[in-house]
């Protein structure tokens, strides 16, 4: 048997514990080793404030996180005395937080206050590591909490050399022989799945496989039915903003945005069966004694038939929860919407990105605004909630097409219960990045940030035709200074069943305010979505 803790680090905002590392400790136990999996982003009070701070405004949650990992990013690969210049650079040189409310925390980055915080934490969680004696120590990386993830291996590293260092996650997928190249305390970088992967590394550590630094890839499991429910045993529910419980219906995508890396990283499309997934809630409701869950897959629509089979099995089980998820837009139809909302599901992210249907051509959405209206109409009068997400900036995007994604939002605002706009970021690996003069794209890199280039999630990049670069943030700003109305930057607000109410009524509030709905009818609206 082999000790291995599992590590989630700062920043990602603590919202529900981790479904990753708890998916793999269940999987590690099931195969006869000791897994301990730990959460550390509930540990900094101070950034704990600033997450539920974030959470009330009309941001991009994901890049702010991700943007306040950067100084860590910086110091391991610059001198103190440089770290400053070089974030004020990659700020200027990225456009850096996409399009988010800088002043919240850019002082805060400057003036080293959040370094300091977290750095005084950064020897008590390698202590705490090291005290429970792991063999392996593993991380799941994403672009936010990468830096951090590195700095706790390497300090563990320092301190007991023998401990075998793993970083895997979404993050590390991309950026694999870099970190073998750049980071000679990392011992192994997981690529892609971790199930599989994972446990061969485990199983040759136990049976003193004499390991080199390496990259490890298996094969992707083609049915994910027989794999254990996660387990949350090590995670303190109480801890987290909201009291929801991550679940995982399907693996993949079945679309092919060309500005998203999903298809790429998942390779293939499996879904769980519906008395899978149906056993795995009634073990979570027993187990934790919480009846809010979110569906944490790239879409919960990837296949509708499967979908409906499972809202038509909750239903008769008589299971009485609340659930969100992410869905397509593309693919819903009003049975089964009627039967999602009798399942227990409350909201919706929709990814629209644009009002234009050039644009949405152009991103391959695969969809036309007169599709998007109906469903969403459909979705607001079945009384699920729809969060709406707005992309600016897509490379060939002009003035002329903003102003049409404003006046569709506005010409349908009554049937869109939320609006989050964010700037378009180059990402690594994605169709527009694999084929820039595809997209009138040249990629810029700056000479001063060479020692973290290899590292950096997004890059920056000089547009042929459409809005330039410099000028994206300035609209993205903009579109949430005109619209706004019903901000609402994360799904979790209305998870929880003793907040979903009084989130809808103050919400529908607002429209009743701008006169979006008659006060007669507004009980009749709130009585929809409970």
């Amino acid at each position: 048997m082999v000790k291995i803790d599992l590590v989630f680090a700062p920043f990602w905002s603590p919202v529900m514990p981790p479904h990753g590392i708890a998916s793999l400790s269940s999987f590690l136990k099931e195969n006869g080793h000791e897994v301990r999996a730990i959460d550390f982003n509930v540990e900094l009070p101070s950034v704990y404030k600033l997450f539920k701070k974030m959470l009330s405004m009309p941001i991009d949650l994901e890049a702010t996180v991700e943007s306040l990992s950067y100084p860590f990013l910086i110091s391991l690969f610059y001198d103190e005395k440089d770290w400053k210049n070089v974030l004020k650079e990659l700020i200027k040189d990225r456009s850096l937080f996409r399009g988010n409310y800088l002043e919240i925390y850019v002082d805060w980055l400057l003036n080293n206050k959040l370094k300091r915080t977290v750095e005084d934490k950064i020897e008590s969680w390698v202590n705490n590591i090291l005290d429970n004696d792991p063999d392996i120590v593993g991380f799941s990386t994403l672009c936010t909490n990468f830096p951090l993830s590195l700095l706790i291996a390497k300090e563990i590293k320092k301190e007991r050399n023998n401990i075998l260092t793993i970083l895997g996650g979404p993050h590390v997928f991309w950026f694999d022989n870099t970190v073998m190249r750049y980071l000679p305390w990392i011992d192994v970088v997981v690529k892609g799945e971790g199930e599989l992967a994972l446990l061969k590394t485990v199983n040759e550590f136990k049976n003193n496989f004499c390991h080199k630094r390496r990259v490890i890839s298996e094969p992707y499991l083609k049915d994910i039915n027989n794999l254990p429910p996660p387990d949350f045993s090590d995670f303190d529910f109480g801890k987290y903003i909201y009291g929801a419980i991550p679940l995982s219906t399907s693996r993949g995508c079945v679309y092919n945005c060309n500005f998203c890396h999903e298809k790429r990283f998942w390779r293939t499309f499996r879904s769980k069966k519906p008395k899978t997934i149906v056993e795995e809630i009634g073990i979570d409701l027993e187990r934790y004694a919480l009846d809010s869950f979110l569906f944490c897959d790239s879409l919960i629509n990837g296949n509708k038939k499967l979908l409906e089979e499972l809202c038509e099995l909750i239903i008769s089980k008589e299971l009485d929860i609340y659930w969100s998820a992410h869905a397509s837009i593309r693919n819903m139809d009003e049975e089964l919407l009627r039967k999602m909302k009798k399942s227990g599901c409350r909201c919706l992210l929709y990814g629209i990105e644009s009002g234009s249907q050039r644009i949405l051509n152009k991103m391959h959405k695969g969809i036309t605004l007169k599709e998007i209206e109906k469903t969403l109409k459909l979705t607001m009068d079945i009384g699920i909630w729809p969060l709406t997400y707005w992309l600016i900036g897509f490379p060939g995007e002009t003035v002329f097409d903003i102003k049409k994604t404003k006046n569709f939002i506005i010409k349908n605002k009554d049937n869109i219960g939320s609006a989050v706009f964010h700037s378009f970021i180059l990402s690594k690996e994605t169709p527009i990045y694999n084929n820039p003069q595809e997209y009138g794209i040249s990629i810029k890199r700056n000479s001063k940030l060479d020692k973290i280039y290899h590292f950096l999630w997004s890059h920056n990049y000089i547009i042929k035709d459409g809005i330039p670069r410099k000028e994206v943030l300035k609209h993205a700003i903009n579109c949430r200074k005109e619209i706004n109305f019903n901000f609402c930057i994360s799904m979790y607000f209305p998870l929880n069943r003793e907040l979903y109410p009084l989130f809808c009524q103050e919400r529908l509030s607002r429209k009743l305010k701008d006169q979006w709905y008659d006060a007669p009818n507004f009980n009749a609206i709130l009585n929809r979505f409970l």
